[in-house]
């Protein structure tokens, strides 16, 4: 008898103890979402970005499927997107930039300038081309808004966005995607 009662109350203690991490694991889950993913940055410690921990911050905040290269240097971050064929241009951008700016300006302390090069696959194996390339600075007035200043704005066709922006539009862009 009383090893069955010992035995029914180890097993409500392990259940109870089962559900208190569950719950609590619910809350400490990576942003499943975009959405979430802007909105949880509010909550991150910003911290210098060095080339010893770029990959760390990299794999934990941001979804690098569309990433090419990606290098750092002083205080400059240079990225190339290589977007995907099967999904459409104007999307992939519009949600992987805003995740690139978060990165050099609100996950890094350090970075001064962000430079973006927005490549396609070509039609020969290997081939890439380029279809625009953006810069943000570090004391850009919009930058003060946070990235949620990008959310819901479509500035890839605004002037005044493309030029906050320093967007430069290929000529094989300004043919293929210009709405």
């Amino acid at each position: 008898m009383k090893q069955g009662f010992a035995l029914v109350k180890g097993m409500l203690a392990a259940l109870i103890v089962m559900l208190l991490v569950l719950s609590l694991s619910r809350y400490l889950d990576l942003p499943a979402s975009r959405d979430e993913h802007l909105a949880a940055m509010t909550y991150h410690k910003r911290e210098p970005l060095t080339n010893e921990n770029l990959v760390d911050v990299l794999s934990e905040h941001i979804n690098t499927s569309t990433l090419k290269a990606i290098r750092l240097q002083h205080e400059r971050i240079d990225v190339d997107l290589l977007l995907h064929s099967d999904q459409p241009v104007h999307e992939q951008i519009y949600d992987t930039v805003p995740l690139y700016v978060a990165l050099a300006f609100h996950y890094g302390s350090n970075i001064e300038q962000l430079s973006i090069t927005v490549l396609r696959e070509g039609r020969k194996h290997g081939e890439t081309l380029q279809l625009m390339q953006l810069t943000v600075r570090g004391d850009d007035a919009w930058l003060e808004q946070g990235v949620q200043a990008l959310e819901g704005v479509a500035w890839l066709e605004q002037p005044l966005w493309i030029e906050r922006l320093r967007i430069h539009k290929s000529i094989l862009w300004q043919q293929h995607y210009e709405v």
